[in-house]
Parts: C-alpha cells; structure tokens; sequence
C-alpha cells in the first residue's frame, strides 16, 4: 500500500530531501554530457566509415554507467521515502495524500520556501492549486 503524507509529515522530510534533490539536479548536467559524448563517438564512427576497437567509448560508457548510478541510488532514496520524483532537472516532487477522501499530490520544487501547492493524480504540475 502506497503511504500517504500529511502537509506535516512531507514538510518534515523536506530537510532530508532538499540534499538529495540537489544531487539529483547536479548531476543531470553530467549525464547530458556523458550521452552526448557517446551519441557523438557513434556518428563520428558511422560517418568515417570505420570503427577502432581502441576507441576510448568504453570510458565513456563507463562514465555514463557512473553518473547513472549516482542518479538511481538517489532516486531509489526518495523511493524508500515514498516520494516521486517528477523533474529531476527542476527537483520537482510530489506526495501521495489524501485530500477529501481521494488521493492527490502535494506538490513541492526545490528552491520553494515551503509545500504550498497540491493537485490531482492526473492532471500534474500545470494542474497545481494553492493549498
């Protein structure tokens, strides 16, 4: 079963989540960067007719299994908290609750000064309502 927050409850956490959040959008910058070097490693490789077993991509593949390490173990953390994570370029999230009988999200970004906002399951951030 799904744990659902309080206002209380996910305001408590934001101490612990507002780390993580900032790990999570550090290293989005790094993975953009490791992708790019392999998409760019691929085309120069398909263009040029040749490919070199001594490349270096298997260090970028290595970078890029790194930073996506770094990312998932951040994200299964928020995951064990019971948060989900909706923009990990923004570090926006969202906790279950429940608001007049029904679930909903109350809905925090990184950088905000408290959780001021919720919405509905299906509607998502553009659906977001001052509490």
């Amino acid at each position: 079963m799904a744990r659902h927050f309080t206002l209380d409850q996910a305001t408590a956490l934001l101490p612990q989540l507002t780390p993580l959040l900032e790990e999570i959008v550090a290293l989005q910058p790094r993975l953009v960067q490791a992708e790019q070097g392999l998409v760019a490693r691929n085309w120069q490789a398909r263009t040029n007719g040749q490919v070199h077993h001594d490349d270096p991509s298997g260090a970028e593949h290595a970078a890029r299994a790194q930073v996506l390490a770094e990312l998932n173990a951040r994200i299964a953390r928020l995951l064990e908290l019971g948060v989900e994570l909706k923009d990990p370029s923004s570090g926006l999230i969202d906790f279950p609750s429940l608001r007049e009988g029904r679930v909903v999200y109350l809905c925090w970004r990184l950088g905000e000064p408290a959780i001021e906002y919720w919405h509905d399951i299906d509607t998502g951030f553009a659906g977001r309502q001052r509490l």
